[in-house]
């Protein structure tokens, strides 16, 4: 006979199979056992989602800058660390495939093959989204611009590779790092400078485009062209130097010592009245700084000239001496820009020194013979 157990009574049945249990073995006592029936809700967990700021595990940017006259390219494409490893081939042959027009305009590349392109929106001026697994994210490649507005090519390298790399968690490096933490790629006209690196992305900047995140930046590049508004010093005639100590020199009169903004800068001078304004730099380049030539062109496009020949820049090139140094010396006229460049470089010590006057023409016609006594005036201590 079976045993009775008031306790089974007081159960609470969770399925029809323990119910249909619990009374086959009840059967013979006095109390029916009481059965009752309820629903449970099933819970699905929720995706997660990554707060701002929070990491989200490892990303990989391939980032490429390409300077074309007054004008910085931006190309960035960024996702995780195995699905773009897959797109670095077709990345580089992409960068490999891009024209730079000789007259200014925008530049123009080839698609790579299976990629799909997009027109503007917002900042950018391109989206090429590239082939992915079923089921995966895609990933787009962005062509943005800004205008080129730095000293140095050093200078705006330096301080984008350092904003992408914050985007990834990273530390920023040294203009003496650019040689081996970035790549250079010919094109047919002028180069491309990319980037290869993995990080830590945020949730903040996971997908962002290539201008946003870093300090100081909410759209453009921390550069104040020519005419920027700087608080002055004030006027000053007489001997001046730079923070660091490594040059002086004689400051003309009607000239304006400005703070030096930039770490690649040993002066930052200023000359004008109101909106015709030109800004004078000293800046020193090792490395990367490029020869005659190249520097040359690039000062052209920046005024809105075709790029010369050595042959050709041999007839318009002078000589000026710096400090016992003979150096290179040249007056770019851009007669559609308006503006003129007065540049120089002196090589000493195996760094390349740069003295550069950016400003209207009519201004710089004016002031040519107080840039090159400032020219001559630098002592290097």
């Amino acid at each position: 006979m079976p045993v009775c157990n008031s306790r089974w009574g007081n159960l609470r049945p969770i399925s029809f199979l323990v119910g249909a249990l619990l009374l086959a073995l009840a059967a013979g006592c006095g109390e029916q056992p009481k059965i009752e029936q309820y629903t449970v809700a099933r819970t699905v967990a929720a995706p997660a989602v990554a707060a701002v700021g929070e990491q989200v595990g490892d990303s990989r940017m391939l980032g490429g800058i390409v300077i074309a006259g007054e004008q910085g390219w931006f190309l960035k494409l960024q996702g995780p660390d195995a699905a773009v490893s897959k797109l670095s081939k077709p990345f580089r042959e992409f960068v490999a495939s891009i024209k730079i027009p000789a007259a200014g305009g925008n530049i123009t590349w080839t698609t790579p093959e299976g990629w799909k392109e997009e027109g503007p929106t917002g900042l950018r001026f391109a989206t090429l989204i590239a082939p992915s697994a079923e089921g995966a994210a895609p990933i787009e490649l962005s062509i943005s611009k800004l205008p080129y507005q730095a000293d140095s090519e050093n200078e705006y390298l330096l301080a984008n590779f350092n904003r992408w790399r914050g985007q990834l968690s990273l530390p920023p490096i040294t203009e003496a790092d650019l040689p081996t933490s970035s790549e250079r790629i010919k094109l047919e006209s002028g180069e491309a400078v990319i980037v290869d690196i993995v990080g830590a992305a945020s949730a903040s900047n996971a997908m962002t485009g290539p201008f946003a995140g870093g300090p100081r930046m909410s759209g453009s590049p921390p550069f104040a062209g020519p005419g920027a508004a700087v608080p002055p010093v004030g006027p000053v005639a007489g001997t001046g130097g730079n923070s660091d100590g490594d040059i002086t020199y004689k400051v003309p009169e009607g000239w304006t010592e400005q703070p030096i903004t930039s770490s690649l800068r040993k002066a930052s001078l200023s000359v004008g009245i109101g909106d015709k304004q030109a800004e004078i730099t000293v800046i020193p380049l090792g490395g990367q700084a490029g020869d005659w030539l190249s520097n040359v062109n690039r000062w052209r496009g920046q005024v809105q000239l075709n790029a010369t020949t050595e042959e050709e820049l041999a007839k318009v090139a002078k000589t000026i001496e710096v400090d016992g140094v003979k150096g290179n010396y040249v007056e770019l006229v851009g007669e559609e820009s308006g503006k003129t460049i007065l540049g120089v470089m002196v090589v000493k010590d195996d760094v390349s020194w740069f003295v550069k006057f950016t400003g209207p023409s009519s201004l710089a016609a004016d002031e040519r013979e107080h840039f090159e006594q400032f020219t001559r005036s630098i002592k290097w201590k």
